[in-house]
């Protein structure tokens, strides 16, 4: 049983005591120069971190408040039997921590994470377009008992140019002028992001 203990644990993940954190995702808005320019911007995002009370433990007085989970006598997994094969599972009643508290925080209520507001500055490369996402390592919530924290996806949504529409890596920009202009030829000034140009027709 042994054997088939191992095989379902490196299979489907049981009776891992460390648990990775929650990713997030945040939507930037950016205006259609800054997309298409490059920029910084600081954004605010919620977040859970581990409770400063507790520290992340759930007990009131920290880990010297917590006790060995009578339900899985401390291992942090039950045994699950499923026709031939033994499973280990992940205790329910402690999270497969093999610990609870004696009395939950009152901060936390027991849950060892509080809600706390992130600040982080997103360097946008120039070019940027509506639904491109940037992943930043670490930034989502904490890993629990140990485990790595989940990751930052940032989602770029670009408003609208009054006179700009972007094709793939290209801006078109629509520069009327008068007929006898067009038959005869002459040079207009053309709009740019950064700075017009003169251009020949």
């Amino acid at each position: 049983t042994e054997y088939f203990d191992a095989i379902f644990v490196d299979l489907f993940g049981l009776g891992r005591k460390r648990a990775a954190g929650q990713d997030l995702r945040y939507t930037l808005e950016l205006d259609f120069d800054e997309a298409a320019l490059g920029c910084q911007k600081t954004i605010r995002f919620l977040r859970n971190e581990d409770c400063r009370a507790c520290g992340g433990t759930g007990a009131q007085g920290g880990a010297a408040g917590l006790q060995p989970c009578a339900r899985c006598t401390g291992q942090g997994w039950t045994r699950h039997k499923a026709g031939f094969f033994s499973a280990r599972r992940d205790c329910l009643a402690c999270a497969g921590s093999g610990q609870i508290p004696r009395v939950r925080c009152k901060t936390c209520s027991g849950t060892g994470l509080c809600e706390s507001e992130r600040e982080y500055v997103v360097r946008v490369p120039p070019g940027s377009q509506a639904g491109s996402s940037q992943r930043v390592g670490g930034e989502g919530s904490p890993g629990r008992r140990g485990g790595p924290a989940g990751d930052l996806h940032v989602i770029v949504r670009v408003r609208p140019h009054p006179f700009y529409r972007q094709q793939g890596d290209f801006l078109e920009v629509e520069v009327p002028v008068r007929m006898d202009e067009a038959a005869l030829g002459t040079e207009i000034e053309v709009p740019l992001l950064d700075a017009p140009v003169r251009m020949k027709i």
